[in-house]
């Protein structure tokens, strides 16, 4: 997990069910700002003096990027075959991102379905922003195999069957709150948190 400030890594078992060691280790400031890589170079030393301090052999990665850099929405779109789906899904996320969707990687999943229509959850990355942390681990000899960010992260661990559940990670500064119902994240919000005063608030309104 690369965040502004901090790098922190999960060792899990052979099964994926059990946390072997977490570490934590600190990202020098101006390396990484307004959720991009500012130095991919410097990036990628750390991670690998990293792996060689921890003694890991294993190469093949997963990396969670800041949540501030990705945009995620909910559509529901008509249900449709797999290569018709994914056109219509590209097309209404032009509607929502910021920038032209030539500059952004989306990816998307089926997250619930009625009988006429599909729940899909997109999510969406600037190229510029994504290719910088690919490129620093890529450069550090390990090998990405699945891009992430925190709610989708909490989203798994939280899932809630029935009445939508408030999950919350918090780390330097930043709270990142995600109402997830099932499989679906039905909000998430990045939450600056200046006092506990104001973070419960916003916390409240995010309900």
């Amino acid at each position: 997990s690369i965040s502004q400030h901090k790098l922190k890594l999960v060792r899990l078992a052979g099964d994926q069910k059990k946390i072997l060691k977490a570490s934590t280790y600190p990202i020098p400031e101006g390396l990484i700002s307004q959720g991009k890589v500012q130095k991919v170079d410097d990036l990628a030393a750390i991670i690998k003096t990293v792996w060689k301090k921890e003694g890991i052999r294993d190469r093949s990665v997963g990396i969670i990027v800041p949540e501030f850099s990705t945009f995620m929405k909910a559509l529901t779109l008509p249900k449709l075959q797999s290569q018709e789906l994914d056109e219509a899904v590209r097309w209404q996320a032009r509607e929502f991102l910021p920038i032209k969707s030539d500059n952004m990687v989306l990816d998307w999943k089926i997250i619930g379905e009625t009988p006429e229509a599909y729940e899909v959850l997109t999510v969406a990355v600037e190229t510029g922003v994504l290719f910088g942390f690919v490129d620093a681990v890529n450069k550090a000899g390990l090998f990405p195999l699945v891009v992430e960010t925190p709610s989708l992260c909490l989203e798994r661990l939280a899932e809630a069957k029935d009445k939508g559940k408030l999950a919350i990670y918090r780390s330097h500064g930043v709270v990142v709150a995600t109402v997830i119902s099932g499989k679906k994240i039905l909000a998430s919000s990045v939450v600056a948190q200046n006092s506990e005063e104001s973070l419960l608030k916003e916390l409240i309104q995010i309900q």
